[in-house]
């Protein structure tokens, strides 16, 4: 299980990937230039990045299916990475995109168990 960032400063990019199962959350804002990042959103909230709105559609999913699936939170300006995902901000160009690693969900269930 893991959820972690990789700074390049050489190149200007940030990488940001959570584990395939998705036991870790990992949280993140961007804006023009930077990123912040956290495996909560309280840290990220006392940055300052971004007002503490909450999104009504996510407070109805939350409560309706108990957890909020692919990259929602609860509070506007912030973005989840979903499980098996990799993020990557290239902090220069302004590009960002995320993708998926590690095959897709239920990999290990599609592995070989044994030699035939």
């Amino acid at each position: 299980m893991f959820a972690l960032g990789i700074w390049d400063p050489r190149d200007g990019k940030l990488l940001l990937a959570r584990d395939p199962v998705g036991i870790k959350p990992l949280y993140y804002w961007r804006g023009a230039g930077w990123v912040a990042f956290a495996s909560e959103l309280v840290p990220l909230v006392s940055l300052g990045c971004a007002g503490i709105e909450l999104k009504p559609e996510a407070a109805g999913d939350f409560f309706f299916l108990g957890f909020l699936p692919g990259e929602q939170t609860l509070l506007k300006g912030f973005s989840k990475l979903p499980p098996g995902h990799l993020a990557e901000f290239d902090l220069r160009a302004d590009h960002f995109g995320v993708r998926t690693i590690l095959g897709r969900p239920g990999f290990l269930l599609d592995a070989p168990v044994g030699v035939g």
